[in-house]
């Protein structure tokens, strides 16, 4: 079990709240991400400063994106987003 600290603090999106997880799956760049960075952390070694900024720029890439902020709108509005993959 993740404590709550760690898994706020690294962004894990939890089956609690599964409002976020259905959006978050119809995201194609999010897909895109959470899968490489499950491959670049399968190794399950300490973070190198490379492989951190590689995460980081992964996940910026998705922050900085028209489906991230879809998402977030759709969801403040109630309704399904319209993901485009940029």
């Amino acid at each position: 079990m993740i404590k709550k600290e760690i898994h706020d603090q690294i962004g894990i999106v939890s089956l609690n709240h599964p409002e976020k997880l259905n959006a978050l799956s119809l995201s194609p760049l999010s897909i895109e991400v959470i899968k490489a960075q499950f491959r670049i952390l399968s190794n399950a070694q300490a973070l190198s400063a490379d492989i951190f900024e590689r995460i980081e720029g992964l996940r910026k890439k998705v922050w900085e994106s028209n489906d991230y902020h879809e998402g977030i709108k759709a969801f403040h509005e109630k309704r399904r987003p319209h993901f485009t993959g940029k």
